[in-house]
């Protein structure tokens, strides 16, 4: 009878652990470990102890189990653990008996594979990937492991060759052809990207991956109301997905939509206390509708959320909307999180500004300017306050704009030819005739991405000679730029931030600062639309602080072809209007220390 009650534990211990159950497997099968050398039980026991990370316990009984048993699965599954436990170079030690044991031991080969790719021995892992797949034809880790490997080490036209062999005679496997259409668009060949991505999301039409895979390559083929089409048709299945709605946005906003926020409603009267409601409101205030961004945000607020940035943004509406005391009152609400939030200071400080409270606005501005590595955000609203105050001397300092601003004229430098090349190039980059809302240009469009990490000549060649003036530029600085900027002896930057704009008929770039750079920069590369009384020139000085505070610009430089402007990235700039015809292409880009 005990006997039999023995084994009935045993038998359901084991079931419990085929369920992952793994508690209640321990339960049953722990009494029946220390007299027993059986070796399903003692692997069940030590993978239980494995899958609820009691990593210690696990180990003990695999020692016990591995010094009892030669088998390929033991070793496989010691090595899995100690591979857990960060001790990835001892794991190939017992892949490689289970595969001594067992050449053709499939486990061993693929998870062996997967622990040197994620070691970044690549060509190891290619190998290893391989044999699994010539044990096991049809496995698509194996298969989707081996491509990637091609493709990290510089043959992504093997791995496609790979994948298009492969998904031949097994066209099912939905993973191996996205990847493939991943491929396809990482080399620009988005018609063949397109194709495959459909394939992925005809078959999983509720696939976020897939089915904004498939948007990106519809986007890239001018494909938009299709892409849209896509779109919404996801936000079927992801009501609140902020991505989704964000991508919603930005095509009914380029198709010149009357009402771009219509699926963000349709959200808010489903949910109003969902976090999306935060994008909902970002985006009327930029569409400067603040009747219905301060309802949303009210709204959310209301349901006990007691985030920041929700009463920070309602005390921003109600100022710009010229309710000054009782934004006010709502900063003084804001949820407290241990460090003093500078968004909130900004908003603050504008609004004390508003009300003439001067002395109250600067000490609160200076409070942050003077703490440590203030962003370029708290230099240029603490320069502003000193503007408004009549701190000039203290002002100049930090907006000297005879000393900071540099111009280079690099036309002869950069070539005719490359000249026209880039101007060639990087238009063909443009896509949306309309600037997107959340930018601070108007009438014109902005490229997506990293220039810099386009892969066009012309671009690169640019990129060389920007950088050997950057670096004689930082070491002209005078010692406190210098100072912020170099965090070593050695003047080494890079590029947080590259982008072309195209400026058209009247367009202009609202005043801003570059919070994500040190430096900043613009090469222009045409000129059509500015003229010689400042019509579409780089200005600088004037914030953009409120609606309710007019300051003009200080400082103006003409943009001419071929001319390159760098200047500290705290400092307010915008450009003034063009003319109604004409046009202003430029790169621009933020760098900081490395």
């Amino acid at each position: 009878m005990h006997v039999l009650i023995h084994k009935n534990q045993i038998e359901q211990g084991i079931t419990c652990y085929r369920e992952k159950q793994y508690d209640q497997a321990l339960q049953l099968l722990l009494p029946h470990v220390n007299s027993s050398s059986n070796a399903n039980l003692l692997y069940v026991v030590a993978q239980s102890f494995r899958w609820i990370k009691n990593f210690p316990q696990s180990l003990e009984v695999y020692n016990r189990l591995i010094s009892l048993h030669r088998h390929p699965a033991f070793y496989c599954g010691y090595a899995g653990l100690l591979i857990d436990i960060g001790e990835v170079e001892n794991s190939f030690f017992y892949f490689d008996l289970a595969i001594k044991i067992d050449s053709r031991y499939f486990d061993a080969h693929y998870n062996k594979a997967i622990a040197l790719h994620k070691s970044n021995r690549i060509e190891d892992a290619l190998v290893s990937y391989l044999q699994s797949h010539r044990i096991v034809k049809e496995h698509e880790g194996a298969i989707l492991g081996a491509g990637q490997c091609y493709a990290e080490l510089g043959g992504l036209d093997k791995a496609i060759s790979f994948f298009e062999g492969f998904i031949k005679n097994n066209n099912q496997f939905e993973k191996v052809k996205y990847q493939l259409g991943k491929f396809y668009f990482d080399i620009n060949s988005y018609e063949k990207a397109e194709l495959f991505f459909k394939e992925c999301s005809e078959l999983n039409p509720d696939n976020r991956i897939y089915i904004l895979a498939y948007v990106s390559a519809l986007e890239s083929l001018s494909l938009h109301e299709k892409a849209l089409k896509q779109t919404l048709n996801l936000l079927k299945y992801y009501h609140f997905d902020h991505e989704i709605h964000n991508k919603v946005f930005d095509f009914l906003w380029n198709s010149n939509s009357v009402d771009c926020c219509v699926e963000y409603r349709k959200a808010y009267q489903t949910n109003s206390s969902d976090p999306l409601m935060i994008d909902y409101a970002r985006k009327l205030i930029k569409l400067n509708d603040l009747e219905m961004a301060e309802k949303v945000l009210i709204d959310y607020i209301s349901q006990a959320n007691d985030e920041e940035l929700p009463f920070i943004m309602l005390a921003h509406v109600l100022r710009e909307s010229g309710k000054f005391k009782q934004a006010l009152l709502v900063l003084d609400k804001v949820p407290i999180s241990g460090n003093v939030n500078e968004y909130a200071v900004f908003e603050r400080v504008v609004t004390l500004l508003c009300l003439g409270e001067y002395q109250k606005a600067l000490l609160n501005a200076e409070m942050m300017y003077f703490q440590s590595n203030p962003t370029q955000g708290i230099i240029a609203l603490y320069a502003s306050v000193l503007r408004i105050c009549n701190r000039q001397s203290e002002y100049s300092e930090i907006f000297n704009f005879n000393e900071l601003i540099k111009v280079y004229d690099l036309l002869g430098e950069v070539g005719e030819s490359l000249h026209n090349e880039l101007v060639r190039d990087v238009l063909a980059m443009h896509g949306s005739d309309r600037h997107p809302v959340e930018q601070s240009l108007r009438s014109g469009s902005q490229t997506k991405g990293e220039l810099f990490n386009q892969d066009f000549p012309s671009i690169l060649k640019l990129k060389g000679k920007l950088t050997s003036i950057i670096e004689a530029h930082i070491k002209s600085s005078r010692s406190e730029l210098r100072e912020l900027f170099c965090l070593s002896d050695v003047d080494l930057f890079k590029f947080s931030g590259s982008w072309s704009i195209n400026l058209r008929d009247n367009g202009f770039h609202i005043n801003h600062y570059h919070n994500a750079g040190v430096f900043s920069g613009c090469y222009y590369l045409v000129t059509s639309g500015v003229s010689n009384v400042g019509e579409g020139w780089l200005q600088f000085g004037q914030p953009e602080l409120s609606r309710w505070l007019e300051l003009d610009a200080e400082y103006l430089v003409r943009p001419e072809a071929g001319r390159l402007v760098i200047f500290p990235s705290y400092m307010w700039h915008g450009t003034t209007p063009m003319s109604v015809s004409g046009q202003r292409l430029t790169i621009a880009f933020d760098i900081v220390p490395i």
